[in-house]
């Protein structure tokens, strides 16, 4: 295996990689050939997603130029038709795709690693809807970007299977990025300073970032990167593109480069086409993790300060990693659900654990959300939780030089134990710990 695969490897086993797929792993199974990028899957003709649709169009407005390019066709369509007839087309086209004619297996193959914890779809295609329902209907939770933005942009989703974010929308709806005016439009979303900026920091931060199959115009590529890099909160960080072709811009290879973002084509990792690559990549994490998937039936809820939310996702990711489940509130929530109502059912029906991260940024404020409402419901559902005293529902931690004793946390939570971890490197040790002392029961009792 190669160091560049290796590399991946690792970091989708402990879950510190999202994908950003592209349209080169959205592919429909046609009759006859569209293009030189069609690929040959067993007996199936394979079209790029956004050349079935540049040949559906053609067909439709009767074009009859070689112009292979999504973009560059809508721009020469609206010399006479309006942008909302175009997306309207479209909207037809994408959703007139008959199920059978939808090929899943690279879609199917990632969401069968179980071990992305967000996805970002950058293309407007709905197949990647189509493939999760498909193959399993509960396997993920989606989120379409919008302009205007979506007023409450919060998840609701099982702890192992993705969310799918759709960065430019998706033609399920008429509200979605064709164009490239629209498509900056919705990439600069990603740099609102507003509720979506803070969760984007939220999901991308302490993760490295792999593209796979993207093929916008150079320039358009540049603004992506570019916005992306912004949420890297450690240099350490990795950006990898894998393509399935050589970018032939030099100025474009030469600002990834300046950017350390690494580029691949995928021929360069041994593979003929990036198919096979998810293909051979997807059967090699379920091998490496067959025998480690280890699932507690306990889950613990994190209440912290937004402030902390670096410790604290490296915190919730060793949980994971570990077999416990983890609720979340970044994770949690999904559009139109009442915040209190979510969280206090959370916090008594859902969590065996509550588990108070407890640092100068928490406790400043006794009138925010986390001390006022989330620590102040936990101290009212431990009373009637905790059955056996030596099994205690609050399990308060202490990431920074905090007093246990501090006047400023709550007199219940100062009456317990509270473990201290000061560095990232004791993440582990510290749940370890946890699992033991609090006699974790595994969801298989096999498990060894």
């Amino acid at each position: 295996m190669s160091i560049l695969k290796e590399e991946i490897l690792y970091n989708v086993l402990n879950e510190k990689l999202i994908p950003i797929i592209g349209n080169d792993l959205f592919k429909v199974i046609v009759s006859e050939i569209i293009s030189d990028r069609d690929e040959i899957a067993g007996c199936n003709t394979l079209a790029n997603i956004e050349d079935f649709l540049v040949n559906k169009l053609k067909q439709h407005y009767h074009i009859t130029s070689n112009e292979g390019d999504l973009l560059k066709l809508v721009f020469k369509i609206r010399e006479s038709q309006s942008i909302e007839t175009i997306k309207s087309s479209i909207h037809f086209i994408l959703n007139s795709i008959d199920s059978t004619q939808v090929y899943i297996d690279p879609i199917k193959n990632l969401i069968e690693t179980r071990k992305f914890p967000i996805l970002f779809n950058a293309t407007i295609s709905n197949i990647f809807s189509q493939a999760a329902a498909n193959y399993h209907s509960d396997y993920i939770t989606q989120l379409n970007f919008s302009i205007p933005p979506n007023s409450l942009l919060h998840f609701n989703r099982n702890n192992y299977f993705p969310i799918l974010i759709n960065i430019f929308g998706t033609a399920n709806n008429s509200n979605f990025a064709i164009g490239e005016n629209e498509i900056l439009d919705y990439l600069f979303l990603f740099n609102s300073q507003d509720e979506l900026g803070e969760i984007l920091f939220d999901l991308i931060t302490e993760k490295h970032i792999l593209i796979l199959g993207l093929t916008l115009p150079g320039w358009i590529l540049k603004v992506f990167v570019k916005l992306i890099l912004k949420y890297r909160s450690d240099p350490g960080q990795q950006v990898i593109i894998i393509t399935r072709d050589i970018y032939y811009d030099v100025q474009l290879r030469d600002y990834l480069n300046l950017c350390g973002v690494r580029y691949y084509p995928v021929s360069a990792l041994g593979f003929p086409s990036l198919l096979s690559f998810i293909s051979d990549f997807s059967e090699q994490v379920k091998l490496s993790s067959a025998n480690t998937d280890i699932r507690y039936n306990e889950s613990v809820f994190i209440s912290y300060s937004r402030k902390d939310i670096v410790f604290v996702n490296k915190l919730k990711a060793a949980f994971k990693r570990m077999g416990v489940a983890v609720w979340y509130d970044i994770e949690s929530l999904q559009s139109g659900d009442s915040f209190n109502k979510v969280i206090q059912d959370a916090i008594s029906r859902k969590c065996n654990f509550f588990l108070p991260v407890i640092s100068q940024n928490s406790i400043k404020d006794p009138y925010a959300f986390v001390y006022d409402q989330e620590w102040m419901t936990a101290s009212v559902i431990r009373r009637l939780k905790e059955i056996n005293p030596d099994k205690s529902f609050i399990k308060p931690i202490i990431i920074d030089n905090t007093d246990s004793q501090d006047v400023k946390i709550p007199s219940e939570f100062r009456e317990l134990h509270m473990e201290k971890i000061t560095y990232p490197e004791d993440i582990d040790t510290y749940i370890n710990r946890f699992i033991k002392h609090n006699k974790l029961t595994l969801v298989n009792q096999n498990q060894k």
